[in-house]
């Protein structure tokens, strides 16, 4: 990966730059680490009353709220 980093930077030619790229890519791609993650969606319910946005961390954020 290090030698297609530095050969990249003093290609020139547009073609054999993107073949490394290319390669540098499915290197990468071959050596990545996968990580299952649970994303547990949590419910929230809300009075008719106040408004509250829920965020992608399923958090209420109060500074948000509204009150009808």
């Amino acid at each position: 990966m290090d030698e297609l980093s530095d050969a990249m930077l003093k290609e020139v030619d547009q073609a054999k730059r993107d073949k490394m790229i290319a390669d540098a890519w499915a290197l990468a791609v071959a050596d990545m680490p996968t990580c299952r993650c649970i994303h547990q969606l949590i419910v929230w319910s809300m009075s008719d009353k106040v408004t509250i946005p829920i965020f992608a961390n399923d958090s209420p954020n109060f500074k948000y709220s509204k009150m009808k």
